[in-house]
C-alpha cells in the first residue's frame, strides 16, 4: 500500500538569504512546526513518532509540520523514512543547511521553530513535550483567529456608520414636499372646488 500524507519539497536555486523565507512563503495564513532533524538523529525520530498521535489529532487545523533536512542524512535512506513522517519534506545542501544552522543559532537537533499564521518565529528550541508543543501550535492559531474577528467586526461597524452617515446627508423627504407646496409645485385636487366650476 502506498503511504501517504507527506510531500518532497525543492529549495531550488535561492540564494542562502532568501531560502528560509522561500521555504515558507507557501505556508503563510497558516501555523507551521518547523523540525529540523536528521536520519542518523535517535532524539529526531523518537519526537517523529511522539508527535505522530497529536499530529492525527490536529489534521483538520491550519497546521503545517515542515521537516528539514541536509546531506548529512543519505538522500536512499531518507527517502525510506519520510513516508512515515507526515508533512513537508526539504532536504537541503549541507551549505543551506549550516547556514540555517547558524542563522537560528542550532546548537543541536531536532530543533523546532514554531511559525505564527503571519510568519513570525514565536518559538525557537528543542522538543519541548507533547502538551506544551500542542499548546504553542493552538495557541497561535486562536491568536489570528480573535485578531481576524476583531478586525471583520470593526469593517463591518465602519460600514453601518457609513452608510448611517450617507442617509443623514440626504434631504428630507417631508422638507422637500413642505418646499415644494409653498412654491406651488405641487399639484392636488380640490373635489368641492372641481364640483362648483363643473356647475
Amino acid at each position: 500500500k502506498k503511504l501517504q500524507g507527506f510531500r518532497v519539497n525543492e529549495a531550488g536555486q535561492v540564494a542562502n538569504e532568501d531560502l528560509f523565507a522561500s521555504i515558507v512563503s507557501k505556508f503563510r495564513g497558516k501555523a507551521v512546526l518547523v523540525d529540523f532533524w536528521a536520519t542518523w538523529c535517535g532524539p529526531c525520530v523518537a519526537g517523529h513518532k511522539a508527535m505522530h498521535p497529536m499530529k492525527m489529532e490536529l489534521a483538520d487545523k491550519d497546521i503545517v509540520f515542515l521537516y528539514i533536512t541536509g546531506e548529512t542524512s543519505p538522500k536512499e535512506h531518507w527517502e525510506k523514512m519520510i513516508p512515515h513522517i507526515h508533512g513537508e519534506h526539504y532536504r537541503l545542501t549541507d551549505d543551506q543547511w549550516n547556514y540555517l544552522y547558524r542563522t537560528f543559532h542550532i546548537e543541536g537537533i531536532p530543533t523546532y521553530i514554531i511559525l505564527d499564521r503571519k510568519g513570525n518565529i514565536t518559538y525557537n528550541d528543542g522538543f519541548p513535550g507533547i502538551i506544551q508543543m500542542k499548546e504553542e501550535l493552538l495557541k497561535k492559531l486562536n491568536e489570528f483567529s480573535s485578531s481576524a474577528d476583531n478586525l471583520e467586526e470593526q469593517f463591518e461597524n465602519h460600514e453601518q456608520i457609513e452608510i448611517s452617515r450617507y442617509y443623514e446627508r440626504l434631504p428630507k423627504p417631508t422638507l422637500i414636499a413642505a418646499q415644494e407646496f409653498l412654491d406651488g409645485k405641487v399639484y392636488f385636487r380640490d373635489p368641492a372646488k372641481e364640483a362648483e366650476e363643473e356647475a
